[in-house]
C-alpha cells in the first residue's frame, strides 16, 4: 500500500472512530431526562410503550399513506407537512388524500419543482416550530414530520405540533432512526417518537421498513 493510500486509510479509520464515539455519546444522552414545557421531568428512552398486535408494515412511506387514505375514508381533511424540499411528496399527499386544506412548512420554498400543487395550500416559510404555533388548536387531522432531524429540532416541532392535532388524528414521522449512515449525521427522530408514545395517548399504527433503515412510523389516537 502506497504512503498516500495508507494516509487516506488512516484518516478514514479515525473518522469512523470519531463517529462511533459520537454515537455512544448520543446513546448515553438518551438515558438522561428531559424537561417538558410544563416543567415536568420525564424520561424519553423507554421502550415499554404499547405495541398493538394489528400494526401494519409496508415497504415504503407511500404504502402507509395509501393505507391511511383507505382506512380514514375521507376523514383526513386538514394536513400539515413539515419539511417540503422539492414538493414531490407534497403532491403525492395531495393526490392521495384530496385534503380541503394543506399547510406546508419549510425554511425555504425556492427549491420546489413540483408544478401541479393546487387547491387550498397555505405556505409557511421559516422556522416550523414557531410557525406551527400560529395554527388553530385541534385543527389538524394528520401531520407529516420531515423537517429538522436533529433532536432539538424535531422535539421543538413536536412540542408545537401536539396541541394542533385533533382528538382523532395521525402523526407520521419520516426517518425513524438515530443515525443516518448515508450522510453520517445523528438523528433525533426516534427520541421524539418515543417521547410522544410515552407522554401522550398516541399509539403505534403502522410503519415501513426500508433497505436504508430510514423508516417512516405512523402514530394514531382516537
Amino acid at each position: 500500500m502506497s504512503d498516500e493510500l495508507l494516509k487516506l486509510f488512516n484518516e478514514k479509520m479515525l473518522e469512523l472512530q470519531n463517529i462511533s464515539r459520537e454515537i455512544r455519546k448520543i446513546d448515553r444522552g438518551l438515558l438522561k431526562r428531559t424537561r417538558l414545557l410544563d416543567g415536568e421531568s420525564v424520561g424519553i428512552h423507554k421502550e415499554d410503550f404499547c405495541v398493538p398486535s394489528n400494526v401494519r408494515v409496508f415497504s415504503d412511506r407511500k404504502g402507509i399513506m395509501k393505507n391511511l387514505s383507505e382506512e380514514s375514508k375521507g376523514a383526513i381533511k386538514v394536513i400539515a407537512e413539515i419539511g417540503v424540499l422539492y414538493g414531490a411528496f407534497s403532491k403525492f399527499l395531495q393526490d392521495t388524500f384530496r385534503p380541503a386544506i394543506m399547510h406546508l412548512f419549510d425554511r425555504d420554498f425556492s427549491k420546489i419543482t413540483e408544478p401541479d400543487l393546487r387547491g387550498e395550500i397555505i405556505f409557511h416559510e421559516g422556522n416550523s416550530s414557531k410557525l406551527l404555533m400560529e395554527l388553530d388548536d385541534s385543527s389538524l387531522d394528520m401531520a407529516y414530520v420531515d423537517g429538522d432531524h436533529t433532536r432539538k429540532g424535531v422535539m421543538a416541532d413536536v412540542e408545537s405540533l401536539l396541541p394542533k392535532m385533533k382528538e382523532n388524528s395521525w402523526l407520521v414521522f419520516n426517518d425513524y432512526s438515530r443515525f443516518n449512515v448515508e450522510c453520517m449525521q445523528p438523528y433525533g427522530v426516534m427520541d421524539a417518537v418515543h417521547y410522544v408514545l410515552n407522554t401522550t395517548d398516541y399509539k403505534l399504527h403502522s410503519m415501513c421498513l426500508t433497505a436504508s433503515a430510514l423508516n417512516d412510523i405512523c402514530l394514531y389516537r382516537s
